[in-house]
């Protein structure tokens, strides 16, 4: 500082972080690194799983849309293979979002909570049969 020279805000962290580290211990030093590696880790496998979910389940949106479109008859086939697939985006989502059984009723409509709520309940029913019986 009494050169005049100048430091950016990226030295300035930088100098901050080696003041740190200074006080602590290797074993705490490679700790607190490994922990930020982890939780980015962790953040990009959510990212992944969050995604290819949301791909599985437009498609799986796709294959109902079809199924409810079509004469039944025609489809009848396919009846066991979606239902086979609703029950692994059914585990899929009790992954990510957990198993949770709470009433419909007692959750605010209209908010995230809710929708994940209302996911569960038709994949629930579609896999067990009793939403197909609706439209037969």
């Amino acid at each position: 500082m009494e050169i005049d020279a100048r430091i950016d805000t990226k030295d300035v962290t930088l100098i901050k972080k080696r003041l740190a580290s200074a006080k602590l211990t290797l074993a705490e030093v490679l700790t607190a690194a490994n922990k930020r590696a982890v939780a980015a880790a962790v953040r990009r496998q959510a990212n992944a799983t969050a995604a290819s979910l949301e791909g599985q389940v437009a498609f799986f949106e796709e294959e109902l849309r079809r199924h409810f479109r079509t004469d039944c008859e025609k489809f009848s086939d396919g009846d066991g293979e979606l239902r086979q697939r609703t029950g692994i985006l059914h585990v899929e989502r009790n992954i990510l979002f957990g198993d949770d059984r709470g009433d419909l009723a007692s959750i605010k409509p209209a908010t995230p909570a809710f929708r994940i709520a209302v996911a569960r309940k038709v994949l629930v029913d579609f896999a067990s049969g009793w939403l197909g019986e609706m439209d037969r």
